[in-house]
């Protein structure tokens, strides 16, 4: 399955590329459109979803580390203490709180 930010990016540059061309039809004409739809066109998609496809994989690789190394500090953090409550841990924390 697609990821949907992706999927919605990509039908936005449709759409775009949609007007475009039919801004091109009504200033230059039929012909000039088809030819721009035949032979620019499937350069500039193609372009656009690569662009689009490598920024998102970016932005996942970006996330994916950061989980990464919250989860190796959290787990760093743990040190078993056992016998104590929280209420033992927190009476230790204010009396060092003073010094």
């Amino acid at each position: 399955s697609l990821p949907v930010h992706l999927v919605s990016q990509l039908h936005e540059a449709r759409d775009q590329l949609q007007e475009h061309v039919a801004h091109i039809k009504q200033e230059e004409g039929e012909e000039v459109a088809q030819k721009f739809v035949e032979e620019e066109l499937p350069e500039i998609w193609a372009k656009a979803i690569n662009n689009l496809t490598m920024s998102w994989a970016g932005a996942r690789n970006e996330v994916e580390d950061h989980v990464k190394d919250l989860k190796k500090f959290f787990g760093s953090q743990r040190k078993e203490m056992p016998g104590k409550t929280k209420a033992d841990i927190l009476k230790e924390i204010w009396a060092e709180l003073p010094k």
